[in-house]
C-alpha cells in the first residue's frame, strides 16, 4: 500500500499489543496508554487518532448503537437522528461530519473482542485527498485480540 509520492511504509504496534497498522514514513505517532495520534510531521492540525478498549467475550456489539450513543453525546443530538447517518460495513461502523471548514470522521472497529475507536480531524478543503489515506491506514489495521 502505497500513497502518491510516498516511498515506505512503517509498522505500528499497540502498546497492549491488540493491534498494528501501517502509516507512511513521512508521518509519526504518538503513544500514550490505549491511544495512538498519527499525524503528518510538521503537521498535528490534521490527526488519526485510535483508542482500543478490550471488550468482555460475553459483550454482544451492535457498532451502529455503540457509535451512535457516542456520537449522540459529542455533538448533543438524539441517537435515533445520529444512527440514520451511520454506515455499517462488516466489523465497521463510521460516520463523516462536516462543520464550517473541518471535516472530521468517526469510525467503529470490533474484532476478537477489541473496540477500536477512530477519529479523523482535518480540513474540509482536503477531505478528498485526506480520505483516501484514511481509509488506506484504516483498512491496514490488523487486530491480534486480547492477550
Amino acid at each position: 500500500m502505497q500513497f502518491p509520492g510516498q516511498t515506505g511504509m512503517k509498522k505500528i504496534i499497540s502498546k497492549a499489543g491488540y493491534y498494528e497498522l501501517m502509516i507512511p514514513d513521512e508521518w509519526t505517532f504518538e503513544q500514550e496508554g490505549n491511544i495512538i495520534s498519527i499525524f503528518r510531521e510538521n503537521d498535528s492540525a490534521e490527526a488519526l487518532q485510535i483508542s482500543s478498549f478490550a471488550v468482555s467475550k460475553d459483550y454482544q456489539m451492535d457498532l451502529r448503537q455503540e457509535l451512535a450513543e457516542y456520537m449522540a453525546e459529542k455533538i448533543t443530538k438524539r441517537i435515533e437522528d445520529v444512527e440514520k447517518d451511520i454506515i455499517v460495513n462488516g466489523s465497521v461502523a463510521f460516520i463523516r461530519l462536516i462543520e464550517a471548514e473541518t471535516y472530521r470522521e468517526y469510525r467503529m472497529m470490533f474484532e476478537k473482542n477489541v473496540l477500536l475507536l477512530i477519529t479523523w480531524n482535518g480540513n474540509y478543503r482536503d477531505a478528498a485527498a485526506d480520505q483516501h489515506q484514511l481509509s488506506a491506514i484504516t483498512n491496514s489495521i490488523r487486530i491480534s485480540g486480547i492477550h
